[in-house]
This record gives structure tokens, sequence and C-alpha cells, in this order.
């Protein structure tokens, strides 16, 4: 149903190779039934990364930027959204990630994009 990495502390590095796996993961097909989830299937496996620390949000951002710039022109290829837990949230907007909330609110807004992405047809 949806794609999760999950990092003790993600630093660049580690960033880029989430990155390569959610391609990877996005070009999967899937053979799971739509009465598993709630409305139509989403064009792609929804993808996450979620750590517990990380380098700056604001370098986190703009890794995500720069990669992202670079390397992929297909938006449904992108990952969905970055969580670093009670620091910051990243969600896809185009290819523009932006900082969503900060400090405690990161955790709940991930859970949401991440259910809110499973039950709907982002198209």
């Amino acid at each position: 149903m949806a794609h999760i990495e999950v990092k003790s502390k993600l630093d660049r590095q580690e960033l880029i190779k989430s990155f390569e796996i959610t391609k990877s993961i996005k070009n999967l097909q899937r053979d799971i039934d739509a009465i598993m989830c709630q409305g139509d299937l989403p064009k792609t496996i929804p993808s996450f990364i979620f750590a517990y620390e990380s380098i700056s949000p604001k370098l986190i951002n703009k890794y995500t930027l720069d990669y992202y710039n670079t390397h992929e022109s297909n938006i449904d290829n992108c990952i969905d959204g970055i969580c670093i837990l009670n620091k910051a949230s990243f969600l896809k907007r185009d290819k523009t990630f932006w900082e969503a909330y900060n400090n405690e609110d990161s955790l709940m807004l991930f859970f949401t994009k991440l259910f809110d992405s499973m039950t709907k047809n982002r198209s």
C-alpha cells in the first residue's frame, strides 16, 4: 500500500539513496485489489522518508530540490514526503518541496499525508 524509508539519521548520502530506492518502488507494478483501499488507487505507490534525526531542515530541502531538479523529470517518481521527528515535514508540491510544519506537528502531518496518499487518487 505504501513505502516508508526509516532512517536513524538522515544526511545527504542517505537522502540520495532513499530517492533512488523511491524511484524503483514507484516503477513497480502493484497486484492489490482496489477493494483494499478507499477511493481510487494512486497512480504510483506512495513513498515517504521518516528520520529520527537529520542534518538541518534547510539542507534537507536544498538537497531534495537539487536532486529532483537535476535527476527527475517525472513528478510521479518523486518522494511524497519527508518527516524528521519533532523538526520538520516536507511534502511534495509539484517539484517544489516545502517545509510544512516544524516541531511536534511534523509527525501528525506525516501520518495524515501518508493516510491521505493511500486512500485517494492524487491525479
